[in-house]
């Protein structure tokens, strides 16, 4: 995506998307609501539980344990926040449309990328929340330069293996004995 490129596609198999509409995730997450029910005297996260959450172009869905689907579309949100460390994404809506929503788990830097791809575009890499997605672990780096340098090497070592065997396929230089 650093690149210009249309991020990847994934499947969606259920509901229907829109026209124009593409998925881009299918992952487990926990959802909650933040809301203050009647038998409660302060407002908190409520409603938890674990669910399957598709991230498309347009919005992020989370399953209904009833069944169903709830679509929280990138056009109605007021605030968008991702804590990369504790894996969690909040999300407000405009004119409080419903109950502010917070995803939760493993999956959610995953949600947390696409989603922000969606909402905010290519600004998504000047995001300082964002910035380890945008930037390749040590681990990674590492990785990567092994990976040049051993393509190096092989490179080296084919090249060597091609000059000598064109040195082996040369003719013999004649040696004249003058009589």
């Amino acid at each position: 995506m650093a690149s210009g490129r249309e991020p990847p596609t994934a499947a969606i198999y259920g509901p229907l998307l829109h026209p124009g509409e593409v998925g881009r995730l299918h992952a487990p997450a926990e959802y909650s609501r933040f809301q203050r029910p009647d038998d409660t005297p302060t407002p908190g996260w409520h409603l938890r539980r674990s669910g399957d959450v598709l991230v498309t172009s347009h919005r992020i869905m989370a399953s209904r344990p009833q069944g169903g689907w709830l679509s929280f579309w990138y056009q109605d949100l007021a605030e968008w926040h991702t804590d990369l460390p504790t894996r969690t994404l909040t999300m407000s809506f405009a004119e409080d449309q419903c109950a502010p929503v917070r995803l939760h788990g493993p999956a959610v830097p995953a949600i947390a990328l696409w989603s922000a791809q969606a909402v905010f575009g290519a600004e998504w890499q000047n995001d300082p929340r964002l910035i380890a997605l945008a930037t390749p672990s040590p681990a990674a780096q590492h990785r990567r330069e092994q990976e040049r340098a051993a393509a190096a090497a092989r490179q080296a070592w084919m090249k060597d293996n091609a000059a000598r065997a064109t040195a082996r396929r040369a003719p013999a230089p004649a040696i004249g004995i003058d009589r």
